[in-house]
Order: C-alpha cells, then structure tokens, then sequence
C-alpha cells in the first residue's frame, strides 16, 4: 500500500490522522512526566524538547522561515496564544489528576475537540453542516459524561458530586478541547496549509512561557533515570513537535455541502 503524492489532499489528510494516532499517547506519557517531574514542569521540558528539534528542522529550511515571516499578523498573535493555552490548560489538567483513573477521563474530556471543530466550523470557516452534526455532538458529550461517572452508576447527582470533589482537570480539559477547536479553525481560515510552518514558532514560544512558569513550581527533587530521559525524549517529538506539523499541514475532508 503506497501513501498518497505529498501535494495531494490524501496525503494531508493521512499525516492528520497519523498526528491523531500520536497525540493518543499524550495522556499516559504526559501523566507520567508530570508525577515525576510536576505538570509545569512537565510542559516545560516537553516544550524546550519540541522547540529545539523544531526550531533546527525549520532553520535548516531558510524558504520556511520566509514563510513563516510572510503569515497574517493576526495568525501568529492570536494562534500563537492559544497554542501555548491549550498546552497550559492540557498539563495541568493531567498534572493536578487525582489519580491514572482521572486522568484517563480528562483525556477523554479533551478528546472532545474534534467534535468542536466540527461546529465551530460553522460559524468559522462557513461551513453549512448535514443534519447529522447534531444527534453526533449530543452523542459525544453524552459518552464523556458517561465515561467521567464511576462503572453502573449513572446520575446527574453523581456526576456534580465528581466535579465538586476535583473537577479543576475536568474544566481544564474542556478548555483546551475547545481551544484547540478553535485553533484548528482560525488557522484553517488565516493561514491554511502554510500554518504548519509557524507551528516551531509556536513550540519556542511555548518554552519560553512554560520554562518561568515552572520554575514558580515548588517540586521535590527529581530522580532522573533512562525511563524519565525516554518519556521526555519520545513525548517532545513525536506526540508534540511531529504531531502538531501534521495537523497544522491536515486539509479536513468536506462535512458539509456548500
């Protein structure tokens, strides 16, 4: 089986979906880091990974950087923001998790962006969507509810009884979901494919954020091992800095006619 021609919409639309793939790992990776490390400082070394190989592979690409100098104004400033939001809220959240249980649910939760893509490219992009957008967003907000409530017991009570005990990683959760909703979307708008040359501007930025932030993060002192040194290493490159390329480069197929 051949992969499609790089300049075809096929070929955009498989390295979106490899970016998908990748990003699954993020929750048990990102879990893990923070637990050792704690979730700022977690973000932050992940980040400084991501930035470094990033920023080589783009200035080894001298026609990128002109690229990238060339984007709308407006792109850079307001994407570049909730870039590094939703890499904020999305630590956090996994950080402050009670336990592998909730964590597991906030990246459920956060799996909720690709439903919000779709409906916030309604009133984004234009889109006029089929029918199905909306039994298909009910069902997606009805399979989180359910998957944050403990196994047989399914009631609204329980489900605020949740929140109220620790629901911070929930509610950071559904920021960055929607973020990241609205992210897919403006940059589709402002930028289309040439977005992705931006996204190692995008990573620097979000070190240069996280690296201060963290070290406002009282933390016990961390035992480094070749496990922790792995996780870093695998979870800044792949899950982050070749995953976000992917899908700032992904062309969504049409959900709607025109």
């Amino acid at each position: 089986m051949s992969l499609p021609p790089r300049d075809s919409p096929g070929f955009a639309t498989t390295l979106g979906v490899v970016a998908i793939v990748l990003w699954a790992s993020t929750v048990a990776f990102g879990r893990s880091l923070s637990a050792q490390l704690g979730p700022l400082s977690a973000a932050a070394a992940v980040y400084v990974v991501s930035a470094v190989f990033s920023l080589c592979v783009l200035i080894s690409r001298p026609a990128r950087v002109r690229g990238v100098l060339r984007l709308p104004p407006r792109y850079l400033v307001v994407c570049g923001t909730l870039f590094v939001v939703y890499a904020i809220c999305l630590y956090l959240a996994l950080g402050l998790a009670s336990g592998s249980q909730q964590a597991i649910e906030v990246g459920t939760i956060n799996y909720l962006w690709p439903a919000a893509t779709v409906v916030l490219a309604v009133p984004i992009l234009g889109q006029r969507a089929r029918w199905t957008i909306v039994p298909g967003t009910c069902a997606a907000l009805a399979g989180i509810i359910l998957a944050t409530m403990p196994p047989g017991q399914w009631s609204s009570g329980i489900f605020i009884d949740t929140l109220r005990t620790n629901g911070l990683p929930y509610v950071l959760a559904l920021v960055a979901a929607l973020d990241w909703a609205l992210y897919s979307n403006l940059s589709r708008r402002w930028a289309g494919g040439a977005g992705a040359g931006a996204v190692p501007l995008f990573m620097v930025i979000t070190a240069l954020v996280m690296v201060p932030l963290a070290l406002l993060q009282p933390v016990d002192e961390v035992r480094w091992s070749a496990r922790l040194i792995l996780e870093l290493v695998y979870l800044g490159l792949f899950p982050t800095a070749l995953a976000y390329a992917f899908w700032a480069a992904f062309h969504p197929p049409e959900f709607a006619t025109h």
